[in-house]
């Protein structure tokens, strides 16, 4: 038997696996610097209002995507960066992205309702907004279930 393991080994058991279940906590500590930013002040207490406790806040992939059928995706944006980001996005992408939050709920609102058929477009409006880049505006987009082509190709 050979000690070299195989992922097909465990097959069955990450089809098992409750992966709508998985959670990041996040501190609410690391949220603060910007509290007390007009766009964010009232959906991040939201979200820490339903899904914290004692200035932490727990979202599973089943919460966000639960946000993203709201018809305010202010709560998801914040939900979905706490959550691939738990610790804080690096650098300044955090404060860049709030400078053009507006931009970016429209933008997201206008992909979850369009099928999109050229990504390679549709991810080219993305780049005025300074602190996204692709793996955390392809986070928004799964939980979203945008529809359209595969990413990367577009339909002639």
């Amino acid at each position: 038997m050979s000690s070299h393991m195989q992922l097909s080994q465990f097959q069955i058991l990450i089809s098992q696996m409750p992966v709508l279940r998985q959670a990041f906590s996040s501190k609410r500590a690391t949220c603060a610097p910007f509290e007390e930013h007009a766009a964010i002040s009232a959906p991040l207490t939201a979200l820490f209002d339903r899904f914290g406790k004692n200035d932490m806040v727990f979202l599973s992939r089943a919460d966000l995507f639960d946000l993203a059928r709201s018809d305010d995706l202010s709560p998801f944006i914040l939900g979905t960066i706490i959550w691939g980001y738990s610790r804080g996005m690096r650098g300044n992408h955090f404060r860049d992205l709030l400078e053009h939050f507006n931009e970016l709920l429209g933008l997201l609102a206008a992909a979850r309702s369009a099928n999109i058929t050229d990504w390679a477009a549709h991810f080219r409006e993305t780049k005025p907004i300074r602190g996204i880049g692709l793996s955390t505006y392809t986070k928004f987009l799964h939980f979203l279930r945008v529809q359209g082509a595969r990413l990367g190709r577009a339909n002639s």
